[in-house]
């Protein structure tokens, strides 16, 4: 199997992406398995001898998936779901949540072939960074960022001009918080897939953007940017690490790049 798709149910951007691998490759090549046939899956073998790991995954319609006869993995997995566990006691539920997490982790850590969006012990997708971690990186990219500072309490030592987000109680006061210039109301995006980056965006953001994406280990990002009244300017404001694509150049770009990486 040279093209191998892990997503959720309904994730239209994995069925536009195996529908393109489909029409340029031949049939056996691509397999989109969404979670639920990955957890409801009748049979795993996941053997771990020393340095050496190899897995079978057998699907319900008997589709045999070796972990030395991938490809590559388009990985658009972020959490675990466990609806056969519904009815069983919470502390069931997490355990078998966690065994699962784990058995995902473990599997998609040890294959040998390329993995877009690589998994990580924070999660299925990659690094669960942070909104405050993200504009660090950015700022480390060489990407402009709004001025961002840390207090112990708003209301003793109070920043004008900059919007207040607590981390203690609702009302701001004498709690934690982090405060940031106030967004325009002009957005804009780029999109970074392996070495591309589409959108709007002044040319100066182009490497800066493919810098971001190198330093956070995720190829494929939604990099989101607003106009700064008080800079005047595009400033970094978000990421999107699994971003829904439905922009035909954007998605031949990522075929592009599975086929590359394959």
């Amino acid at each position: 199997m040279r093209f191998l798709i892990l997503a959720h149910p309904g994730d239209e951007t994995a069925a536009r992406v195996a529908a393109r691998l489909l029409r340029r490759h031949p049939f056996v090549d691509t397999r989109l398995v969404s979670l639920d046939e990955i957890i409801l899956a009748p049979q795993w073998a996941h053997r771990l001898e020393g340095a050496r790991v190899e897995s079978v995954l057998t699907l319900h319609d008997g589709t045999m998936i070796h972990s030395d006869a991938i490809g590559v993995v388009f990985n658009r997995l972020r959490y675990v779901d466990m609806p056969h566990f519904a009815v069983a006691s919470a502390v069931d539920r997490e355990y078998a949540v966690m065994e699962m997490f784990a058995l995902l982790l473990s599997w998609l850590a040890a294959l040998r072939c390329p993995v877009i969006s690589p998994v990580s012990p924070q999660g299925l997708g990659g690094p669960s960074y942070t909104s405050l971690a993200w504009q660090y990186l950015a700022s480390k990219s060489g990407l402009p960022t709004a001025r961002v500072r840390l207090t112990s309490s708003v209301r003793r030592y109070p920043m004008p001009g900059l919007i207040a987000y607590s981390m203690g109680p609702a009302a701001p006061g004498n709690v934690p918080a982090w405060l940031v210039d106030p967004p325009g109301e002009q957005r804009s995006c780029a999109f970074v897939v392996g070495d591309q980056v589409f959108g709007g965006i002044p040319a100066e953001f182009i490497e800066p953007c493919l810098k971001l994406a190198s330093l956070s280990g995720i190829e494929i990002l939604l990099i989101h940017f607003v106009w700064s009244v008080s800079r005047a300017s595009w400033v970094f404001s978000g990421v999107d690490p699994c971003p829904a694509m439905a922009n035909e150049g954007i998605l031949d770009s990522v075929v592009r790049l599975l086929e590359v990486r394959s």
